[in-house]
């Protein structure tokens, strides 16, 4: 897993596409927020799917309650940085049972403390094709603790500002990584 970090020098980003124009946008939403509500909940599910190749549905019989809860935990990941799996769950049921989904969800909400996953990420780091494995929380979990101790094994500046670089604005740690990864699956 390592050699995410040997990757970089061979890895391209085009800036001119929409995935990475439309990021820091999207980032830009929930910088200023410290506390999210139903609303805000429900317009940051749409506009992550927005950015997926899935469409989100959220049932029109959801409780506003059921949305509330959505909205506290997505408060609780941008204060505190993280959520117990059992939280993971009760988002992942209310984001299309998906923990794609949810990782993104997160990411833009705490973007230093949530990396995106999906199932290119998973074919990159298990070298296999995904199926279902890639809507595992406790696959999620490792992931976040794999990252982190990336970061603090690979203290090289250089990877996170020619990533900085390459696309035109700053990202989170995670992120970069987390591009490299996306960049340089593998095709199953």
């Amino acid at each position: 897993m390592d050699n995410v970090f040997e990757l970089e020098d061979n890895t391209t980003i085009s800036q001119n596409g929409s995935y990475v124009k439309a990021y820091p946008h999207m980032l830009s939403y929930c910088q200023g927020k410290t506390s999210f509500d139903e609303s805000d909940f429900v317009i940051l599910s749409h506009m992550v799917y927005g950015w997926m190749p899935t469409i989100i549905a959220l049932d029109k019989n959801v409780e506003s309650a059921c949305l509330k809860t959505g909205a506290a935990l997505l408060t609780k990941a941008k204060k505190d940085g993280v959520l117990s799996e059992q939280e993971l769950k009760a988002l992942k049921l209310l984001v299309n049972n998906s923990i794609v989904g949810v990782s993104k969800l997160l990411h833009f909400v705490n973007p230093t403390k949530f990396p995106i996953w999906d199932s290119r990420i998973y074919q990159f780091c298990y070298r296999k094709k995904s199926y279902s494995q890639a809507n595992n929380i406790k696959k999620y979990l490792q992931y976040i603790e794999l990252l982190n101790e990336l970061i603090k094994k690979n203290v090289k500046s250089e990877f996170f500002e020619n990533i900085n670089l390459k696309l035109g604005y700053k990202v989170s740690k995670l992120r970069a990584i987390e591009l490299v990864m996306f960049l340089n699956s593998p095709k199953f």
